[in-house]
């Protein structure tokens, strides 16, 4: 597979990623909403602590939707893909994160995150299915040669000291 094939791939993917995770944010908060008004109009009168429950989950729906619309939390996402195709150099570190949720110590899901660091000191971070966290990865190691991969503390230290101390490279410049 080329580079370019690689690179459309893994543009292809994170945009279903930023979209299927905003999807998701409308939905829950949809939910919300109408498990709220549901409980106002069925179950609501003549118990205040219904309508209030009620109340409370209706704003809360309403305030996950306005944060949803109002607060672009894509924008992050979304400068990774031109960050990709036109100047990979500014990545100087990637590494994965895999959350477990196991309430009461049943196994529900697995929830996977790729952290992208940044020469400036920005981050960007992107949701990512767990059992594919491997794949991605090998073909972002093949995207950007120059990056460091993988979470160290040593790496994290040299992050904040300098970006420019994870180049692969021996004189710390990708572009050489």
């Amino acid at each position: 597979m080329s580079q370019s094939d690689t690179l459309l791939e893994l543009i292809i993917f994170f945009q279903q990623q930023i979209r299927r995770e905003k999807i998701l944010k409308i939905a829950v908060s949809l939910f919300l909403i109408w498990i709220g008004l549901i409980f106002l109009f069925y179950f609501g009168r003549g118990n205040s602590g219904l309508v209030i429950l009620s109340l409370l989950l209706s704003v809360t729906g309403l305030k996950f939707l306005s944060d949803v619309f109002r607060t672009n939390k894509d924008h992050d996402a979304s400068t990774l893909i031109p960050l990709l195709s036109q100047s990979p150099c500014k990545i100087v570190w990637v590494y994965s994160i895999v959350t477990e949720n196991m309430p009461f110590g049943i196994h529900l899901i697995d929830r996977g995150k790729l952290l992208f660091k940044l020469d400036e000191g920005k981050e960007i971070c992107i949701s990512v299915p767990h059992r594919r966290l491997k794949e991605i990865s090998r073909q972002l190691q093949q995207l950007l040669p120059h990056a460091s991969f993988g979470y160290t503390k040593e790496k994290m230290q040299w992050y904040l000291a300098d970006p420019h101390l994870l180049y692969k490279s021996s004189d710390n410049n990708p572009k050489k």
